[in-house]
């Protein structure tokens, strides 16, 4: 039997629904289903990852952002498809001259989640290891 949980204590609770007979969470955006060990903690790092600023949003933002994941599709790529998306945006990055640090904002990253829901944007410091590689290739063709 399914219980929906949502204590008034934690933000949490919007975006899980708690199955006690299993002890599993299941996310209410992307019906991906967790173990749960009776603490909110271990639910918010998915929060943070895979629906990131979903936590920072305020209600009015939260009913806009729920209007535009019905009109954007959940979408699952594929290991090819994902490297293409992070390829796309080190190109943005090289070819705007923007700081690798672009990455790392909340603005970026959220727009980017609102492309593609199931997109994980890679670190700073990834981008900057496949910047480093894409000036030795640059440099060994001239």
């Amino acid at each position: 039997m399914e219980k929906s949980v949502q204590p008034k204590s934690s933000k949490v609770w919007e975006f899980f629904t708690l199955n006690t007979v299993k002890k599993t969470v299941s996310c209410k955006t992307c019906s991906i289903d967790l173990a749960w060990h009776g603490s909110t903690t271990s639910l918010r790092e998915p929060l943070k990852r895979k629906h990131v600023g979903s936590m920072d949003e305020e209600k009015n933002s939260r009913k806009k952002q729920a209007s535009i994941r019905d009109l954007v599709q959940r979408k699952v790529y594929t290991p090819q498809q994902g490297a293409a998306l992070t390829d796309s945006v080190l190109n943005m990055l090289v070819t705007d001259m923007r700081p690798l640090s672009m990455v790392e904002d909340d603005g970026f990253r959220k727009m980017i989640y609102v492309l593609n829901p199931g997109y994980t944007l890679p670190s700073r410091t990834h981008f900057t290891k496949l910047m480093e590689r894409k000036y030795e290739q640059t440099f060994q063709a001239v």
